[in-house]
């Protein structure tokens, strides 16, 4: 299942970065995973597909494809190195194929995310009732501006509530400002512990 989540997820940052279009390879790796899971769940391919399409929305994707890009960054960086997931070994061509930061940034996303591990999160803003607006926090480290937070399990609404601060992981969201260069807008919050 791992597997099929970070393909899935990078294949979508391959379509952002190349104009829609898809790798081949990518996409056969994707589906012969969804394919395995099929055979060993006994849910369609298609159950399948439409489950992660309506699990990982138009905003949930981006962040799952920046959680897999993040897994295979240490393989971009020592030349594409072949990567191996349990029994499954993915070769250096296809390594290739997961776009870098550095295209990422040439082909002008719209929006970029970058995570963050164990910084501290001072919570400005809390919702009980909503984990995805009604939120906001500033995060010293990265920026002083106060941005919308969004949470994801495993982290619930009421984990957190009434904390002050937190030490947390995080997904920054940076969007193209008009001055043509990104600014952070929005933190999505996957971990935490309590703040020293």
């Amino acid at each position: 299942m791992f597997c099929l989540l970070a393909f899935y997820g990078v294949e979508y940052i391959y379509s952002q970065v190349n104009g829609k279009a898809f790798s081949k390879r990518l996409r056969a790796h994707t589906d012969e995973l969804t394919k395995e899971l099929s055979r060993e769940t006994g849910v369609s391919e298609e159950k399948i597909k439409s489950i992660l399409e309506s699990k990982f929305g138009k905003g949930r994707i981006r962040v799952l494809g920046h959680a897999a890009l993040s897994f295979f960054a240490p393989s971009k960086r020592e030349s594409n190195a072949p990567v191996v997931i349990g029994n499954k070994r993915f070769d250096s061509e296809t390594i290739a194929e997961i776009p870098s930061e550095a295209q990422i940034e040439e082909a002008n996303v719209p929006e970029i995310m970058r995570p963050f591990e164990s910084v501290q999160i001072e919570l400005h803003a809390q919702d009980m009732d909503h984990a995805k607006q009604g939120w906001a926090a500033v995060v010293p480290t990265v920026t002083s501006k106060r941005l919308r937070m969004e949470i994801y399990p495993p982290i619930k609404p009421e984990d957190i509530y009434t904390k002050k601060r937190i030490r947390g992981d995080i997904m920054l969201v940076y969007r193209e400002s008009l001055r043509i260069r990104k600014v952070a807008c929005r933190a999505s919050i996957f971990g935490f512990g309590l703040a020293a």
